[in-house]
């Protein structure tokens, strides 16, 4: 959505701790809810790997747990969202 300001009127409105702190909310809120969404997705991710372990080909399931602890080892399950 575009809306027709000038770039000074932005910077003006910076200056605002009210403005701030509402363009300051709209940040947090929006992390939050993109936080949320790849929860979401890694748990859809971990019962796929999951699924594909049990009921994949060999080649598959040997790609799933290859993923599994080549992810473990590189220490990726530590990343946090807030």
């Amino acid at each position: 959505m575009a809306v027709d300001v000038k770039p000074q009127t932005v910077s003006e409105w910076m200056k605002q701790k009210a403005f701030r702190d509402i363009v300051d909310a709209f940040r947090s809120e929006l992390i939050h809810v993109t936080c949320d969404s790849i929860r979401g997705l890694g748990r859809k991710a971990s019962r796929t790997i999951d699924y594909l372990m049990d009921h994949g080909s060999p080649a598959v399931r040997l790609a799933a747990a290859k993923y599994v602890l080549d992810t473990i080892n590189l220490g990726y399950v530590t990343v946090e969202c807030w």
